[in-house]
């Protein structure tokens, strides 16, 4: 497999934090020379695994070896860990909350729900507006109207086929017109009862 991305892709994202989403993190434990592409693509960025991300790479490998040689992968000093105190999840989890209303409001749940690790992943992103990006495969469960896609990442399959990532960033002023809607919205609700 090969991987292909923009040149302004590393400039535009130098010394930022990448969340990375579990669809990509299993590509890259998979496939050890997209490993090294993608770490001298991204040599002036940190790497970050939420631990819910964590949990989802871990959960239904029952094989031992299997298992360990996933939990070593994770382990492994290229990625930086992430505090995982009380007082921050509660934070996460205000904020995942407020994501999930929005896109409900915004119909982007109406198709297919969008998972909790990806409502945290979000969330975790909107918390360290500016400083974090998310790698991900899945751009729908991070819906336009609160997220920028800010490059492409394109990874050639094994058969030649092309495979997109998104690296994508929280946008605040999006976020507060989505926001500012919600509010006008719950307004008029609390007149009108």
């Amino acid at each position: 497999m090969k991987l292909f991305t923009n040149k302004d892709t590393t400039n535009s994202s130098a010394q930022l934090y990448i969340l990375i989403d579990n669809d990509f993190l299993s590509e890259i434990f998979h496939d050890e020379d997209v490993l090294k592409e993608f770490l001298q693509t991204f040599e002036k960025n940190y790497f970050l695994i939420d631990p819910l991300t964590e949990f989802e790479f871990l959960r239904d490998v029952y094989e031992p070896t299997q298992r360990g040689l996933k939990k070593a992968f994770v382990a492994q000093s290229i990625f930086l860990p992430i505090p995982n105190r009380q007082e921050i999840f509660m934070k996460l989890w205000e904020n995942a909350m407020l994501l999930s209303i929005i896109y409900s409001h915004k119909g982007h749940n109406k198709n297919a729900k969008i998972s909790i690790v990806d409502l945290f992943l979000g969330a975790r992103c909107m918390l360290n507006a500016g400083s974090t990006l998310i790698i991900t495969g899945n751009k729908k469960d991070f819906p336009s109207s609160i997220f920028d896609v800010m490059s492409i990442i394109n990874l050639e399959q094994n058969d030649g086929n092309i495979k997109p990532y998104s690296v994508i960033g929280f946008n605040i002023s999006k976020f507060d017109k989505c926001y500012n809607e919600i509010q006008k919205m719950e307004g008029r609700y609390d007149k009108a009862s």
